[in-house]
């Protein structure tokens, strides 16, 4: 069996995010894992608290790696209109960059838990393409003409990824960002999609089961891709606007950032939500 290398980007905010997803990885997979930390910012103390997971499992390696935005990230302007993702996003650009020698590389954001053995993933074929993803379910046709998209191209999430590591230009994509970067509404995963149009092994969901999916058994990352994210409902609830609330917080409690993620949660009662929505939905109304 090869170790996977596996990619992850956050700021010290998503630090307990980080230890979630490696948890639930090494909790459901055989293979050693190495995990490189694209790091913009993370305090020491919640590196330990990462590191900490050691006591817990013995198949995985960290390595964190510093990015400072101001030097690393200098040419980008984030401009993005999703207010929950930062400009840590972009670190994914560099991978190429800081770790040439890797052939094959898993990138995942920091809301998905796995709920399979991830090695499924890795041992999937490119066939030659650079990247693999997974389509997301709708497609605006409109923002894909914004972008100039094909209207055939199947836009895809960029929060989970299969990268052939030595086709990864990293001048593509910033140069892709700073042509079009007025028109950016999801930011790097934007990029992405342009620099890769119609040029992608298109992957099976179960690799980036979204939000608002139909619910399936046999899922092995499931991602928590909209701003409903299960640390903000109470690990009691049962809904179906957040599936597998229950199996985050089973992967949250096995980290020291447990006690911090509860101060996160939002939502402690379905009415508690319900009546967040309804405000929501009156703004908008009051706004249109």
């Amino acid at each position: 069996m090869s170790n996977i290398p596996i990619f992850l980007s956050s700021d010290n905010n998503y630090a307990p995010f980080v230890a979630t997803t490696i948890a639930s990885i090494c909790d459901n997979t055989k293979c050693f894992c190495e995990f490189y930390i694209l790091d913009s910012g993370i305090e020491e103390d919640n590196k330990d608290k990462i590191r900490n997971l050691k006591n817990i499992f013995n198949n995985f390696k960290i390595e964190f790696i510093k990015i400072v935005p101001e030097k690393d990230l200098e040419n980008i302007e984030y401009k993005n209109a999703c207010h929950h993702v930062s400009i840590s996003t972009y670190n994914r650009f560099l991978i190429h960059e800081i770790k040439p020698e890797l052939e094959k590389i898993i990138y995942l954001d920091v809301d998905i838990i796995a709920l399979g053995d991830i090695n499924t993933l890795f041992e999937c074929r490119l066939d030659g393409y650079s990247l693999g993803a997974v389509p997301e379910k709708e497609s605006n046709q409109k923002y894909k003409t914004e972008l100039d998209l094909d209207l055939q191209h199947q836009y895809f999430n960029a929060g989970v990824l299969l990268i052939n590591n030595r086709d990864f230009d990293s001048k593509k994509l910033f140069d892709a960002e700073r042509a079009y970067r007025d028109k950016l509404k999801w930011a790097d995963q934007d990029v992405l999609n342009i620099v890769f149009a119609n040029n992608y092994k298109i992957l099976d969901k179960k690799f980036n089961f979204m939000t608002g999916e139909k619910e399936q058994e046999n899922i092995v990352l499931r991602h928590f891709n909209t701003d409903l994210k299960p640390w903000h409902f109470d690990e009691g609830l049962k809904t179906s606007y957040v599936l597998n609330l229950q199996i985050f917080w089973h992967y949250a409690k096995m980290t020291d950032f447990y006690d911090e993620i509860k101060n996160l949660v939002k939502y402690k009662t379905m009415a508690d939500f319900n009546k967040k929505r309804l405000l929501i939905i009156m703004e908008k109304r009051k706004n249109a």
